[in-house]
């Protein structure tokens, strides 16, 4: 064999070596990336329900610790929005207790900073003197990572 076919040859063989590291790396980048993703996905099925009851759910003798409840479950951008909510003056005077119980939460995207759910909750409104009114409500959820939690950064009425 020539000195010339034989550095041919080994020149060969480190671009053989040389594409199969790229492609190994470029395939556990991947794979690194989708059970990134899975652990997102997994994490918020798991808390939107309860995170989505946290927030709706109300009590009228208990309005200080919901109000903290609620902020916790939230970024601080809604929190800002929901605050402003809560210390509206067109708050009902009304004594009513609305318990949200999360029935169904399926997850519309999801990505590395935000998963996008939607969430079905059997909600009921008790009013004293009145009898209780049932209904559904269905939200479409973001979820965003804030300071290393899941927290609520949208939740628009579906139905």
């Amino acid at each position: 064999m020539t000195a010339r076919r034989m550095w041919c040859w080994y020149l060969a063989n480190l671009v053989v070596v040389v594409v199969c590291a790229v492609a190994l790396m470029a395939a556990w980048q991947l794979h690194r990336g989708d059970e990134e993703l899975a652990t997102n996905r997994s994490e918020v099925l798991e808390l939107a329900g309860p995170a989505v009851s946290e927030l709706f759910s109300s009590d009228p003798g208990e309005t200080e610790s919901q109000r903290r409840r609620a902020l916790a479950v939230v970024t601080d951008e809604f929190a800002r929005e929901y605050g402003q909510l809560l210390d509206s003056p067109t708050a009902p005077t009304q004594a009513v207790t609305v318990t949200w119980r999360p029935v169904h939460t399926s997850i519309a995207s999801v990505a590395a900073d935000h998963v996008d759910t939607v969430v079905s909750a059997a909600v009921t409104e008790e009013r004293p003197g009145a009898e209780s009114v049932a209904y559904t409500k269905v939200l479409d959820v973001r979820f965003e990572r804030s300071g290393g939690d899941w927290k609520i950064a949208r939740a628009d009425e579906v139905l």
